[in-house]
């Protein structure tokens, strides 16, 4: 017996979504890797057991997957068609499309742990579905306010998904990393546009660049930027055809903004506060907290750590950031190689009475 696409459910993260494409590829990773010991970092090579999934799907609303692009703290799960899979990161990302196409996009994630269960085929209904398109792309920056109406587009993102592995664990079988590092990338986005500016010196210079995803009835479901530099620039046409626009803007970091949502005493995290004793543990509550580099208050750089934890009233696993309260008071400034985030409320000093670190 054969099966086809329609006996098989895919479900990433416990939603379903129609895929056009899907491909599982297992792996055996001779190459040498980084290997944690308790006193250095060394290379040695191993059976590193290396599972890729690539899919091609249409984009018909917000895509959730886009949000899991070089996030440190979330990790990807999936199912397809009884054969599930954890622990996964996104190393490849790219959406492509022309004027009154769908957009579609091509998502690489690599997983180190071996699939799970059996293939369970299934009968699908049908599962309706609008694809979304470009409107248009708003280039802000050193090039400020200009509107452009794209002919095509193509967005491209790659991350360095890194194993790493504990030289004192089991090396019977294959070896499973002890962690995995989401290290900083690149991404590029590539658009034709019939608006015309023939004055050809206009790469090197700073832009934002954001594109708007809507449907059929110009509702926006869902956008996407990249800050980086214009580093090339093209005119072209052809007999019989229109001039074009063909203009690319790279950004040399993917590391996603963390975001402070809320601020609790570490030792009563039910409440939330904004005023501390000095050498009070404060744990901040927010997104993408695992990119953070420095924590400030006011002009002082304080001591952090990235903990695994849960959220408080509910068993759900979440991370957050905890650090020492300084002996001043000031704005909460949280900042990665990806931006950087200020809380609304500054922090202040309960008492000013110093603290024993």
């Amino acid at each position: 017996m054969y099966y086809s696409s329609k006996n098989c459910k895919i479900i990433i993260n416990g939603s379903e979504i129609a895929v056009n494409q899907l491909d599982l590829l297992a792996l055996s990773d001779l190459s040498a890797h980084y290997a944690i010991s308790n006193k250095m970092v060394e290379r040695y090579g191993g059976n590193i057991l290396k599972n890729i999934v690539n899919l091609n799907y249409y984009i018909t609303g917000l895509d959730t997957l886009k949000l899991y692009l070089g996030n440190r703290t979330e990790f990807i799960s999936g199912n397809f068609g009884g054969i599930s899979m954890k622990n996964g990161a996104i190393s490849s990302y790219s959406i492509n499309g022309r004027a009154n196409e769908p957009l579609i996009a091509n998502v690489k994630i690599d997983f180190f742990e071996e699939f799970e269960g059996i293939f369970s085929p299934t009968i699908l209904g049908k599962l309706d579905f609008v694809p979304l398109n470009f409107y248009n792309i708003l280039i802000s920056g050193d090039a400020t306010g200009i509107m452009l109406e794209p002919v095509s587009l193509n967005y491209n993102a790659n991350i360095n998904v890194i194993p790493q592995f504990n030289m004192d664990q089991n090396t019977s079988g294959y070896n499973k990393p002890v962690r995995i590092h989401i290290d900083k990338g690149e991404s590029n986005l590539s658009f034709e546009t019939s608006n015309l500016n023939m004055v050809l010196p206009f790469t090197g210079i700073k832009a934002l660049a954001t594109v708007q995803l809507k449907n059929d009835q110009a509702t926006t479901f869902d956008s996407f930027s990249v800050s980086g530099v214009i580093n090339s620039k093209r005119i072209n046409f052809g007999v019989g055809g229109i001039i074009l626009n063909n203009i690319n803007i790279k950004e040399d970091t993917l590391i996603l903004t963390p975001n402070v949502t809320g601020i609790f005493l570490a030792a009563d995290p039910f409440v939330s506060s904004t005023s501390f004793n000095p050498g009070d543990f404060v744990l901040l509550w927010g997104e993408n907290l695992s990119t953070i580099d420095i924590v400030r208050v006011g002009s002082q750089d304080v001591f952090f750590g990235n903990l695994p934890a849960f959220f408080f009233g509910n068993s759900i696993d979440k991370p957050y950031t905890v650090f020492k309260m300084p002996n001043l008071g000031g704005d909460l400034i949280v900042i990665s190689e990806g931006g950087s985030d200020k809380f609304a409320t500054p922090l202040t000093i309960i008492d000013s009475g110093i603290p024993e670190f």
